[in-house]
């Protein structure tokens, strides 16, 4: 999906820092039986975080 819009994005996150970030996704719907998985990983690097929900 592409994002629609983004709040605080920051380009560098530090060792120890925190930072909360808003990424707005379209509008869609899930069926009862899907669950909801998003991958955030670096663009030149290569960490990631998956997030998931159950």
């Amino acid at each position: 999906m592409k994002l629609i819009y983004t709040y605080k994005m920051t380009s560098k996150i530090y060792k120890s820092q925190s930072v909360r970030l808003v990424y707005m996704l379209p509008k869609f719907v899930m069926g009862s039986q899907e669950k909801l998985q998003l991958e955030l990983q670096e663009l030149n690097g290569s960490r990631k975080i998956l997030l998931k929900k159950k």
